[in-house]
């Protein structure tokens, strides 16, 4: 049989793409909750408009109520649903890939 032998400097090469790849994943998640959290409290209503169909109540930017309409209200619970649990993960993997995965010169090392 054959053996695959990946060289230290693939392993590095790959370890820098999972770490990079991890990092946007945050960043575009951490981006999300902050742009739905700040332009929801800069720019809606804080009493309901009937007239604009912003009569669905949410709580932004640390317990400011503003009212949206029904698809924004979606929109906001997708992100803060999805987005923050991502967010979470993808800082836990980093932390495990740092602690867990050195390349193979740097456990040699040791």
């Amino acid at each position: 049989m054959h053996e695959i032998k990946i060289s230290d400097r693939h392993s590095r090469r790959f370890r820098n793409f999972v770490i990079a790849a991890v990092i946007a994943v945050f960043c575009v998640g951490l981006a999300l909750n902050v742009y739905i959290d700040l332009s929801y409290w800069a720019t809606m209503p804080r009493v309901p408009e009937a007239s604009t169909g912003r009569v669905v109540r949410i709580v932004v930017n640390h317990g400011t109520v503003v009212y949206v309409t029904p698809q924004e209200f979606l929109w906001a619970d997708r992100i803060y649903r999805m987005g923050f649990p991502i967010v979470i993960a993808a800082g836990l993997s980093l932390l495990a890939i740092k602690i867990y995965w050195a390349p193979a010169s740097e456990a040699r090392r040791e």
